[in-house]
């Protein structure tokens, strides 16, 4: 019912990068479980298109130039 922090931990593993991901600050109402549900959902779907972006340079859409600065 309120807001949540995600945290993101990178940690060499052999040749890779193991990638956690935490988010904290749901309650136990009806209402955060099952918004943690769907989040975690989510989270998994956007952590494997990231990993299919970094192994392969598959896309899902255009990619965004970089900007500088």
């Amino acid at each position: 019912d309120g807001m949540t922090t995600v945290r993101f931990e990178l940690e060499p593993r052999g040749e890779g990068t193991l990638v956690s991901l935490t988010e904290s600050g749901y309650s136990f109402s009806e209402r955060d479980v099952r918004t943690c549900l769907s989040c975690a959902s989510g989270w998994g779907e956007a952590l494997t298109l990231l990993k299919f972006y970094l192994e392969h340079g598959v896309t899902y859409g255009p990619v965004p130039e970089r900007a500088e600065g």
